[in-house]
Formats: C-alpha cells, sequence, structure tokens
C-alpha cells in the first residue's frame, strides 16, 4: 500500500517556527501577535475569499432569478 500524504510542513507552519524560534531565540523583539501572525494572515485571507465567493452566489443568483421572471413576462405577452 502507498502512502499518499507527504507528511510535509506547510509553508506557513515554516514561517511560524522561523518567527517562533527567532522570538525565542531574541534575535528579533516582536509581539507575540507578530510571531502568529502567519496563521491569523492565512485566516483572514480564507475568509476574505469565502466572503467574494458567497457574494458572487448570491449576485449570480439574484442575476438567474431576474433573466428567469424576464423570460416568463416575454412568454406571458
Amino acid at each position: 500500500m502507498s502512502n499518499e500524504g507527504n507528511g510535509g510542513i506547510s509553508f506557513i507552519g515554516a514561517l511560524f517556527l522561523l518567527f517562533l524560534g527567532l522570538k525565542l531565540g531574541k534575535v528579533i523583539d516582536w509581539s507575540w501577535w507578530w510571531v502568529f501572525s502567519p496563521f491569523w494572515i492565512a485566516i483572514v485571507i480564507f475568509i476574505v475569499v469565502l466572503l467574494i465567493y458567497g457574494i458572487s452566489v448570491f449576485i449570480g443568483e439574484k442575476i438567474r432569478l431576474y433573466n428567469s421572471r424576464k423570460r416568463w413576462q416575454r412568454k406571458m405577452k
């Protein structure tokens, strides 16, 4: 049986580990908010993409409904 997972670390995880090591090694004097920034920035980007997708689906549905009503009204004339 082959193992499909690569078992590697993501870019965000690697960036967090780098920031964590620099913070604990006292190389940088950042706030802990910035050390954990790879995680919350990724979450914010995910939420923005999800909102854009939701808005586009909503607008597309409104356009589809408008066109459907328009076709129905033409048939009734």
